[in-house]
């Protein structure tokens, strides 16, 4: 329950304020989760709209969601 509420919680600050969080050469943004190995990886396709792309553990496969659209 704990990383769940922690993820939530990194999705409501990415929806605050998407623009904090630093994009990479291919539109990618990402946020880390508080206190998990996790981080949140997301694009902007407009700046209405966030598109979650993939929640991932930072030891397991660690490139894993790079190339997604």
């Amino acid at each position: 329950m704990a990383l769940r509420s922690e993820v939530y919680t990194a999705i409501d600050l990415i929806l605050e304020s998407p623009l904090r969080c630093k994009e990479n050469k291919r539109g990618i943004r990402r946020r880390l989760v508080h206190r998990f190995p996790y981080s949140i990886l997301f694009r902007m396709p407009d700046t209405e709209t966030v598109r979650v792309l993939v929640i991932r553990h930072h030891r397991r496969r660690p490139s894993y969601g790079i190339g997604r659209r």
